[in-house]
């Protein structure tokens, strides 16, 4: 869609520059006028050729493409006719030739007809731009989770573009800032589509992990142990999912809310979730809270401790009992948490500038899609964070969050 509008500016660019060059020849005379003339020649038919391309299925595209052509070659006519002359005859000939407004009128003629082209195609841009909006709330309507436990969330994003071009300059200038905001939005759309299936997907594994430490041998204290965690569980899930929910309906222009957190709620109600796995692994977890409040997105700052947790639990050692350490502080005035562990460890020489990519995993023998640290650094990145890494292959990894300034609070 961008390369049909495009070459549809080119078009006119080139059309401009041919103008120019038989102007300069008839007024001075003087061949070099004409040089830029036939790379302009060139770049136009090339232009032509690339939007036809781009248009064969388009009927009503097509039309305006053969008036298009039919004004660009008269165009052309005149510039060679001026040419002509001038070399030909008197300069007033030529001079006469060109003043007669003809030129002008062609030209006119030319932009009405890319106009129209360039609206249409900005009306295919706000169609295709819908369907995407429809298909990634669809692909986010939420699942069935735990016998007795339905949670249904529809997400709904609406995207409207606007683009009134009075002039070409204007049109070029404001056809960039469409192009940024579209990315931006789809960004927006696939951020909250990976952090939700994410977040939702390793609760949903640890109900199935709690339910299966129940067998014919257990008694009636561990049923009511199981269940008490499943209600922790799905109580935090629910949460989560309302959280969610909230902030896709902040308005694309706004920033994600922020509101003062306790690091501690935060992290005991993401180990609450993670019960089954951190049961199941045997891991050994201490905090020390030394600077404990922040001023922070709340889903993100779960997502966070989520996936530096999980990801430590998943990537453990099989030599020797997980070890994890959270902790926060607050150096040179900016907030920090750090999560270290014992584990695997990340060969950062031959990984290190692949460690927060999308879908990018180091590890074999996991159920990993390489979407959690990716997450973090892009929602930390977002407000005006940084993440870091320092890791040693069988020694462990330690993930550091530097928080932005509006994250710091008063307190000392």
């Amino acid at each position: 869609m961008q390369e049909f509008l495009y070459y549809l500016e080119k078009v006119e660019s080139s059309i401009t520059d041919i103008e120019a060059a038989h102007r300069g020849f008839v007024i001075t005379g003087n061949d070099v006028f004409l040089d830029p003339m036939t790379e302009a020649r060139s770049e136009l038919a090339k232009s032509l050729n690339i939007i036809d391309s781009l248009s064969q299925n388009n009927t009503g595209q097509k039309v305006n493409l053969s008036q298009l052509r039919s004004w660009v070659q008269k165009k052309i006519e005149i510039s060679n006719t001026a040419i002509s002359l001038r070399r030909n005859e008197e300069q007033t000939a030529a001079l006469r030739f060109i003043s007669t407004g003809r030129g002008k009128n062609i030209m006119d003629s030319i932009r009405i007809i890319s106009k129209a082209l360039e609206s249409e195609q900005m009306a295919n841009i706000n169609s295709i731009t819908n369907r995407n909006e429809h298909y990634i709330v669809r692909q986010n309507t939420f699942f069935l989770i735990f016998t007795g436990f339905v949670i249904g969330v529809v997400f709904l994003f609406y995207i409207r573009i606007r683009n009134d071009a009075k002039t070409t300059l204007e049109l070029q200038k404001k056809q960039d800032i469409l192009i940024q905001k579209l990315n931006h939005q789809n960004r927006q759309l696939d951020d909250f589509a990976h952090l939700t299936s994410h977040n939702i997907r390793s609760p949903a594994s640890n109900i199935s992990s709690l339910i299966s430490l129940l067998n014919e041998d257990s008694t009636v204290e561990d049923y009511q142990l199981i269940f008490q965690k499943l209600k922790k569980v799905s109580q935090n899930l629910n949460e989560t999912l309302n959280e969610l929910l909230e902030m896709l309906q902040v308005k694309k222009s706004t920033s994600v809310e922020r509101e003062e957190l306790q690091f501690e709620e935060i992290y005991n109600k993401v180990v609450n979730s993670l019960q089954g796995d951190i049961l199941m692994s045997g891991a050994v977890i201490t905090t020390d809270f030394r600077f404990p409040v922040i001023i922070y997105p709340k889903a993100y700052l779960e997502s966070i401790f989520h996936n530096f947790l999980s990801n430590a639990i998943k990537y453990r050692s099989p030599d020797r009992t997980l070890h994890i350490h959270v902790e926060t502080d607050k150096i040179d005035g900016y907030i920090q948490l750090r999560v270290t562990d014992n584990g695997q460890g990340i060969d950062l020489n031959r990984y290190g500038n692949m460690v927060f990519g999308l879908r990018n995993t180091f590890h074999s023998g996991h159920d990993s899609k390489g979407i959690g640290l990716f997450m973090t650094k892009t929602q930390v990145e977002a407000l005006g964070g940084k993440v870091e890494v320092q890791s040693n292959v069988n020694k462990g990894s330690s993930f550091i969050v530097f928080f932005d300034k509006k994250s710091t609070t008063t307190v000392s």
